[in-house]
């Protein structure tokens, strides 16, 4: 009866390892680093180039505000102990109201950029999913993740950007 017994776990263990690696064999998984493939591919390459020249423009709108406000200080600085107490009061609250000012005026800068890089963003990323898809059902991958996204390691043998990248060039050329 034991002889029977440890001739069923051999036998069910070989199958267990047989199924196993068939599986395995089956389950055909890829990594891409997205980040690349969005600032290396020649959409992205123009979409970057445009963002960047609008953050240069809020910068330089920006970059003269701030100048007013540190002259404003230093005004402030250098003339307050000859200044009436009321006057110097009139302009300590008038640079308060500019800082504030100041302040909305690059709070709001921050939210229009956000929006114009995902404006230009959002037909590479839409193209980039319709490529990864097509190219993960043709090669027959079970799954395609994104490196940085809590992948900890993987092999550089499943990894698919530069194959993903040409693909969304050619896609995007379209």
């Amino acid at each position: 009866m034991n002889y029977k017994k440890s001739l069923f776990v051999v036998v069910l263990s070989v199958c267990a390892l047989f199924v196993s690696s068939a599986y395995a064999a089956v389950t055909k998984i890829g990594v891409m680093d997205v980040q690349k493939i969005i600032t290396e591919c020649k959409a992205g390459k123009t979409a970057s180039a445009r963002v960047e020249a609008k953050v240069k423009s809020v910068q330089g709108d920006l970059k003269a505000d701030r100048l007013a406000l540190d002259t404003l200080k230093t005004e402030i600085d250098k003339k307050s102990s000859v200044w009436s107490e009321k006057k110097a009061a009139e302009k300590i609250r008038d640079f308060q109201v500019k800082v504030r000012a100041f302040q909305v005026k690059e709070n709001n800068s921050r939210m229009i950029l956000k929006k114009f890089q995902d404006k230009e963003l959002q037909p590479i990323l839409g193209s980039l999913e319709k490529v990864v898809s097509a190219f993960g059902e043709k090669n027959g991958y079970a799954a395609i993740l994104e490196a940085k996204s809590g992948v900890l390691y993987y092999d550089d043998g499943i990894l698919v950007t530069s194959t993903i990248l040409k693909k969304l060039d050619a896609a995007m050329a379209k």
